[in-house]
């Protein structure tokens, strides 16, 4: 799936998708397009918020869907580890006792 903060950055060099240079005020972002997302929403502290210019003002809604993007990657990834920490957690009596009845 093809991810929508595509449309409001440019690649610096079309082979490398981790650099990538902001419409809006032009800065160049290296991490890749999730980086760059933060860069719009303005939600991390390791990447600068975006300061657009008059000329090419961002859209409120532009920063708010980016908002939603990061929102959905860190619900995800917050599902995936409660999966990952259940995975070995059964009844360890159960299997131990299966194994002696043989």
């Amino acid at each position: 799936m093809l991810n929508p903060a595509w449309k409001w950055c440019e690649r610096v060099n079309p082979k490398d998708r981790l650099k990538v240079k902001c419409n809006y005020c032009k800065q160049i972002i290296s991490g890749g397009i999730s980086r760059f997302q933060h860069h719009i929403a303005g939600t991390h502290s390791d990447v600068a918020q975006c300061n657009s210019s008059l000329e090419n003002p961002l859209p409120a809604y532009v920063r708010h869907q980016c908002l939603e993007l990061t929102n959905v990657v860190k619900a995800s990834g917050i599902e995936k580890e409660m999966q990952d920490a259940n995975v070995g957690y059964g009844d360890p009596y159960e299997e131990e006792g299966s194994k002696g009845d043989d």
